[in-house]
C-alpha cells in the first residue's frame, strides 16, 4: 500500500455497521496493521460473515455491546446517523470517532472526483468513469455507484482517477479528506429524516465543494450556487444553465443549437451535439455535461462527445430506463425517483411522441416530504395518476388539493401497472417515478424496478 500518512498498526479499530462499505472498511484496517472489529445492530449478510472470518475479523451482530468501545478509534460505515446512540456514548468516552470518507484518503495516492447531489448522481458517476475509459485512463468508479471507496486502495490501486458517487451521510461526517473536482448535480429536499433539517442537508453536501483543493474545480447548476455559497469558495466554480450565454465559468445547455458549450481557459468549446446522448429525459443532458465538463477540467484539454464515446453510454438501471412497449403504450422504469424532486424532474424532462399522455405511478413509504411540488407537476404534465402503497393517499390529498382529481389508488404495483395499461393508448407513457422510498412493500428501489420490468414483460406476452 503507498504513501501510508496514517498508521494504524497495532491499534484497536471498531468499524460501526457490517454492510458492504463496513466491510470493506474492516478489510482496510485489517491489511493497515489494525486490530478490527465490526458492530451492527441489525443482521449481517451471510456473504459479508463469510468475507470478514475469512480474513479473520471479528465482530458482532443484532446488537451493539461494550465490547466495540475497546478501541482507539470508531469508523463509520456509510449511513450512520449522528443521532446514534453509541456515537454518543463514544464521545463520553473520549473514542475519537472517524468518517469513512476521512479514514480512507489518507491511503489514496490517486486524485478523487467527488459527485454528490439530490439526483443524477449515479448516472453523472457513471458517465465521468466511461469518459475517462474511452480516454484510456485507468479509472475506477466508486462510493454508492458500486464499489465502496474502502476497496480502491487494495484492489484498485494502479488507478490514475477515481470517480466517487458521495451521499449526503457521507459528506456529514468528512472533514479532511480532499477533492480535486466536486459534482453537486443538483438540490432538493432529501433526507430531511436523517438530516434534521434542508438547512443541514445543503450543508453536508456544499461540502463536497469545500473539501475540493484550491488547484481543483466544481461544477453546479447556476440556480444552486447561492444556496451552496458558491461566490464564498476560492477555487474555480463552473455553472451550468439552459439557454444562457456562456460567460467565463458557465456550461451551457443550448436549446436552440441543440448542443451543450462549455468556457476552458477562456476559450469556448461545444462539449457534444443534443442527438449524441441516447438517454431519455433532458435531466440527463445535465449529467452528460457536467460529466464532460468535469472531464475537460480534469485533463485541462478540450474534451467531446465524439472522442469520448457518449453514445455508447448506457444509463443505470432504474433511471428513466425504457421498461417495454406494449401495443405502443411506452413504460419507462424510474424506481430510482424516490423523492419529490427526483419525479418532478423525470416528468418535465420525458416527452410522449405524437400526441401521447403521460400516466404515473405514485407511492410506497415517504421520506417526510410534502407533495405540493408533486402535485403542481403532475397537474401540469399528466393524464392521470395511479397511487399505491403507504403514502398513496396522502399523495392523492396533495393531487385533489391542487385541482388535480384524475386519480385512483389501488393496492400495490400490480394493480398500479394494470390500470394504467387499462387507461393508457397508443403513444401514451407510463412512467413508474414514486417520489417515494420502496421500503413498505420491497427491500430496496432496485427490487421494485424489477417487478415493474416483469409486469411490463408478462403484459407484453399476453398481448
Amino acid at each position: 500500500m503507498k504513501n501510508l500518512l496514517r498508521d494504524w498498526t497495532g491499534k484497536a479499530v471498531t468499524i460501526i455497521g457490517g454492510g458492504l462499505s463496513g466491510v470493506a472498511l474492516a478489510r482496510l484496517a485489517k491489511e493497515a496493521g489494525a486490530r478490527v472489529f465490526v458492530s451492527d445492530a441489525a443482521k449481517i449478510k451471510d456473504d459479508r460473515l463469510s468475507d470478514m472470518k475469512a480474513m479473520g475479523i471479528a465482530f458482532e451482530e443484532e446488537g451493539h455491546t461494550e465490547r466495540l468501545f475497546e478501541a482507539d478509534a470508531l469508523v463509520l460505515s456509510s449511513g450512520i446517523a449522528p443521532t446514534s446512540p453509541v456515537l454518543s456514548l463514544a464521545r463520553d468516552k473520549g473514542i475519537p470517532v472517524v468518517g469513512e470518507l476521512d479514514f480512507v484518503a489518507p491511503f489514496l495516492d490517486v486524485p478523487v472526483i467527488a459527485v454528490t447531489g439530490s439526483n443524477g448522481k449515479t448516472t453523472t458517476t457513471g458517465m465521468l468513469g466511461h469518459f475517462f475509459s474511452s480516454l484510456g485512463l485507468k479509472v475506477v468508479t466508486a462510493g454508492n455507484i458500486g464499489n465502496p471507496i474502502a476497496l480502491v486502495p487494495v484492489c484498485f490501486s494502479d488507478s490514475q482517477v477515481v470517480v466517487a458517487e458521495v451521499s449526503s451521510f457521507q459528506l456529514f461526517w468528512c472533514s479532511s479528506a480532499t477533492f480535486v473536482g466536486s459534482v453537486v448535480t443538483n438540490i432538493a429536499p432529501d433526507h430531511i429524516d436523517w438530516h434534521g433539517s434542508f438547512e443541514n442537508y445543503v450543508a453536508s453536501k456544499k461540502r463536497a465543494m469545500e473539501r475540493t483543493m484550491l488547484s481543483g474545480f466544481s461544477i453546479i447548476q447556476r440556480s444552486d450556487a447561492n444556496i451552496l455559497g458558491a461566490s464564498g469558495l476560492s477555487h474555480k466554480v463552473l455553472t451550468l444553465t439552459w439557454g444562457h450565454a456562456l460567460g467565463e465559468q458557465d456550461v451551457c445547455l443550448d436549446d436552440d443549437a441543440k448542443e451543450a458549450r462549455m468556457i476552458l481557459d477562456g476559450q469556448p468549446i461545444r462539449l457534444f451535439r443534443f442527438e449524441e446522448v441516447k438517454l431519455l429525459g433532458k435531466h440527463n443532458l445535465e449529467n452528460a455535461a457536467m460529466a464532460l465538463a468535469s472531464a475537460a477540467m480534469f485533463l485541462r484539454r478540450p474534451v467531446s462527445g465524439e472522442e469520448v464515446n457518449i453514445a455508447g453510454f448506457k444509463a443505470p438501471p432504474h433511471r428513466c430506463e425504457l421498461a417495454g412497449v406494449v401495443n405502443g403504450v411506452i413504460f419507462v422504469d424510474d424506481s430510482k425517483g424516490t423523492n419529490v424532486a427526483a419525479t418532478v424532474t423525470a416528468l418535465k424532462s420525458l416527452k410522449c411522441p405524437g400526441n401521447g399522455r403521460k400516466i404515473i405511478l405514485l407511492g410506497g413509504r415517504g421520506k417526510g416530504e410534502t407533495y405540493e411540488l408533486l402535485a403542481r407537476a403532475v397537474l401540469e404534465e399528466c393524464y392521470h395518476a395511479v397511487l399505491y402503497g403507504e403514502e398513496g393517499m396522502a399523495i392523492g390529498a396533495a393531487l385533489s388539493k391542487a385541482g388535480f382529481s384524475n386519480w385512483v389508488y389501488v393496492n400495490d404495483l400490480n394493480d398500479a401497472v394494470n390500470k394504467a395499461y387499462e387507461l393508457a393508448r397508443p403513444n401514451d407513457m407510463v412512467l413508474l417515478s414514486p417520489a417515494c422510498t420502496s421500503w413498505d412493500q420491497y427491500s430496496s428501489y432496485k427490487e421494485r424496478g424489477d417487478h415493474f420490468k416483469r409486469l411490463v414483460a408478462s403484459l407484453a406476452s399476453l398481448n
